[in-house]
């Protein structure tokens, strides 16, 4: 998809768009959009990992019950493993809300123990 807009020093700036990925450029030549290959994939997807770890680390937390904040938080492409122990199964149902409500989050494995 091309689009012209013309400029102030009398230059007509085009924008490629290829793939999602919008590159200006100057007359007929331009840029190319980047390219990725399988590692940076495994890159972005562990680093959206960390950013998901984070989130629910956070939120848990924020809840003002200590014992959540002593959970282990496994993140694997949107897929989440609890794992810890509980005092209370009402304290499991609300890690679950909580963690279900955290945008990213595409499955929940549950390991929490109930002591």
């Amino acid at each position: 998809m091309m689009s012209r807009t013309d400029s102030p020093n009398g230059q007509t700036p085009t924008k490629n768009t290829h793939a999602g990925a919008v590159v200006a450029s100057r007359g007929s030549r331009h840029t190319p959009a980047p390219e990725f290959n399988s590692d940076d994939a495994v890159r972005l997807s562990a680093s959206g990992d960390i950013h998901l770890e984070k989130l629910i680390d956070r939120a848990l937390r924020g809840t003002g019950h200590l014992c959540l904040g002593d959970l282990h938080v496994i993140v694997s492409g949107g897929v989440i493993v609890l794992r810890g122990k509980l005092p209370r199964y009402y304290l499991k149902q609300v890690t679950h809300a909580i963690v279900r409500a955290i945008p990213g989050v595409l499955e929940i494995h549950d390991e929490i123990e109930i002591v």
